[in-house]
């Protein structure tokens, strides 16, 4: 179809769910994926590496949250972090080249 197609996904921690978002990107063949609440903190990075996307995302500060988002390679993204401010979690991106 014409268009993104888009997955938003709360996690409630991505350290137990890799395999599981594998699948979901493999069956809808997502172009950018939204996740909340990875429970990650600095240095406790979800680096396996997801084929075929780019991964950005904003370490929690305290217990849950955590924001992460992942595109498809062919999409070229920009990370815009001076939209971003330091009151709420965000991983703002523009994204360049996207389908019509």
């Amino acid at each position: 179809g014409n268009g993104l197609n888009v997955l938003y996904m709360n996690a409630r921690s991505t350290r137990n769910k890799v395999d599981e978002l594998e699948t979901q990107l493999e069956i809808g063949k997502y172009d950018v994926v939204g996740i909340t609440e990875t429970w990650l903190h600095e240095g406790q990075g979800w680096e396996r590496n997801i084929q075929g996307y780019t991964y950005r995302k904003d370490n929690q500060v305290g217990r849950g949250g955590g924001v992460a988002q992942l595109v498809r390679n062919e999409i070229q993204s920009l990370a815009r972090g001076n939209i971003e401010t330091g009151d709420v979690e965000s991983v703002w991106i523009e994204l360049r080249n996207c389908k019509d």
